[in-house]
């Protein structure tokens, strides 16, 4: 998530076989909070606020599961 928004914040080409994987690769955990973006142009600089938030969905899910798995000492 945090390569799709750098690509998109510099403005990658999207014809680059390189940026098109890695938009269709984060494009699943994106697609929940599109609705975020709804105003921002296609093509160009953008900043994806939906991105934003599912990295740091992520972040809190991930940080979650590894404090449960550990046992006290």
């Amino acid at each position: 998530m945090l390569s799709r928004m750098t690509l998109l914040l510099f403005a990658a080409r999207p014809d680059n076989f390189g940026v098109q994987v890695v938009l269709w690769v984060s494009q699943w955990l994106y697609l929940p909070f599109s609705w975020l973006d709804a105003g921002q142009p296609l093509y160009g600089a953008r900043f994806e606020r939906g991105a934003l938030l599912a990295t740091l969905i992520c972040i809190v899910i991930t940080w979650r599961l590894n404090r449960a798995s550990t046992s006290p000492a």
